[in-house]
């Protein structure tokens, strides 16, 4: 090929980042270092993208399988008379589009895995090994939660994940990854942000994860420190896959919460991990305060924040019978009810009970029967051994040795 030529070269197919397509087009300028400008049909118009050699938006005749777009968007040329630039392959941005034309393009890209400005979405990484958390969040707070990852991406957080310091995170979403639910206004199920995982959306069998949840999974084991999670809110258990990022996801090491800059005692946006809540039970009034309306004079930090995280287990279980959903907030009550009431206490042997049944419900008989030899030893003790409580652990107790 000669480096100034504008006569087609070589035929290849060529990702459409607006219409989701691979499309046939032609080679009509190759420029130094593998640049291509490639030429191609659209409905009405030619368009013109370009492309390196050997990037993943451009397939030469001899390769099969159709991967990922993560190429540029194409410019549109509707005459296909613009002048190409010998030096790098390339026509002015924009050149030659009419408004209809920018708009429909504007709107197809809008949905792209990379349309995040489109959206008016805060801007993620299109691959989870390149960023620090998984973001898990509801729709219904989209304006709070977008002003919440704008300042973790242009401020920074403080963590203990790096010392306390102020440092600008780095986070993905669904979204940004490609496999994000698109959503009329309508409510109508649209399609995936990048079309490549539309298959999704297909049924699961009985006892299966849906697939989307599976690609979850592996993108919050995949980045570096796991799932972060911007916000406890009642909109956020409404939502069914909320309630399963959050209850599903059991490395309990790998989950944190984000502490609003206004609560932190910094200053700053906070990350916590999900188990130093235990140790900040202020910061646990604030995140679960929609729960319960309670007199903040009235009880210690402690007593508040164990309240509000039954509260919210009752919550979740109200929305569907997801009892792994409520296990990490009965854990987190029981913790601090330990901490407000001492370990030998009915309201601690109370929260354990709780917690036992759950964990009895989602097949884990050997740490019930732990709880509950607890609980019945304090019941028997503070109460007295013909207390109900007493009887309602006993049979509990035995469910849990498979009597």
């Amino acid at each position: 090929m000669s480096s100034g030529s504008t006569t087609p070269l070589k035929s290849v197919q060529v990702w459409s980042n607006s219409f989701h397509c691979w499309l046939p087009g032609t080679v009509v300028h190759e420029g130094p270092h593998g640049k291509l400008t490639v030429e191609y049909d659209l409905p009405g118009f030619k368009a013109r993208k370009h492309v390196h050699l050997g990037s993943e938006d451009v397939l030469l005749p001899q390769q099969a399988n159709c991967p990922v777009d993560h190429g540029d968007y194409f410019e549109v040329d509707p005459d296909c008379e613009s002048e190409v630039d010998p030096e790098c392959g390339g026509i002015a941005a924009g050149a030659g589009k009419s408004k209809a034309e920018t708009e429909l393009n504007e709107e197809a890209r809008k949905w792209d895995s990379r349309g995040w400005k489109a959206r008016g979405d805060a801007q993620g990484e299109n691959e989870a090994k390149n960023a620090q958390f998984l973001i898990s969040f509801c729709a219904k707070n989209k304006e709070l939660d977008n002003q919440r990852l704008k300042r973790l991406r242009g401020t920074g957080a403080t963590g203990r994940l790096w010392g306390n310091t102020l440092q600008l995170v780095s986070v993905c979403t669904d979204r940004s990854l490609g496999w994000g639910a698109h959503y009329d206004e309508s409510g109508k199920y649209l399609g995936r942000t990048n079309p490549a995982f539309n298959y999704l959306q297909a049924p699961r069998g009985i006892g299966e994860f849906p697939a989307w949840f599976k690609e979850y999974l592996n993108a919050a084991r995949e980045v570096q420190h796991g799932l972060l999670i911007l916000g406890l809110s009642k909109p956020y258990f409404e939502s069914k896959p909320c309630r399963w990022e959050f209850g599903y996801f059991r490395e309990r090491s790998r989950i944190f919460v984000l502490i609003d800059n206004t609560v932190s005692q910094s200053g700053e946006d906070e990350i916590l991990p999900w188990r130093d809540l235990l140790d900040r039970p202020r910061y646990c009034v604030h995140l679960l305060s929609a729960f319960e309306d309670i007199d903040n004079d009235r009880s210690s930090d402690e007593v508040l924040a164990a309240s509000l995280a039954v509260q919210a287990a009752e919550f979740v279980g109200s929305q569907e019978h997801q009892a792994w959903c409520r296990v990490p907030l009965l854990e987190l009550a029981r913790g601090l009810s330990v901490k407000a009431y001492g370990p030998s206490s009915v309201e601690a042997a109370e929260s354990a009970y709780h917690l036992a049944v759950v964990f009895l419900r989602v097949g884990l008989p050997g740490e019930a029967a732990g709880l509950l030899q607890l609980t019945l030893s304090t019941y028997e003790r503070e109460l007295g051994p013909d207390h109900r409580r007493v009887a309602s652990t006993l049979t509990c107790l035995g469910n849990a040795h498979g009597d």
